[in-house]
């Protein structure tokens, strides 16, 4: 677990300029995103929940979908009700867990999240790096994000 005797020394410069590079990539993919799911013609918290359900990982719980989504489990109900009655997503039970019942994409869904990924690709500069760039930018990110996660709360403030 990172603590602050392990952690790598820096400047406040450089800091700053680290932490600002990382706002602002994250600023411009965020508005990247939002254009991009608003061709769509879902509000922005449908868009989000549609592209929640990646089709590249296995499904997962309503109650892990409001935690991946920052948001209260009954948005979720909501939000999965207005997938559903447009047909882009249905409920089925969970594989792993027959008591539960998780949210996957309909082939209209999946023809959307594609569509979204698709155009994504054609606007996001993460796109204009290099195959080896974008395996060594994900390198980094997970393990930033791994050693987030080990950080006790409130370690930073």
């Amino acid at each position: 677990m990172p603590t602050t005797a392990t952690m790598t020394a820096t400047t406040p410069e450089h800091a700053l300029s680290l932490l600002q590079q990382l706002c602002d990539v994250a600023d411009a993919q965020n508005e990247d995103i939002a254009e991009v799911l608003g061709e769509s013609g879902l509000t922005k918290p449908q868009a989000g929940m549609l592209w929640a359900l990646s089709p590249t990982t296995p499904p997962v719980s309503m109650r892990e979908l409001a935690h991946k989504l920052h948001c209260d489990p009954s948005n979720i109900t909501l939000l999965g009700d207005q997938l559903h009655a447009a047909g882009l997503a249905e409920r089925q039970p969970d594989p792993t867990d027959g008591r539960r019942r998780v949210l996957v994409l309909t082939d209209k869904g999946l023809a959307i999240w594609s569509r979204l990924l698709e155009r994504m690709q054609q606007r996001s500069a993460l796109f204009t790096l290099t195959i080896k760039e974008q395996n060594q930018l994900l390198g980094l990110l997970e393990k930033v994000q791994s050693n987030q996660a080990q950080l006790p709360t409130g370690f930073l403030t």
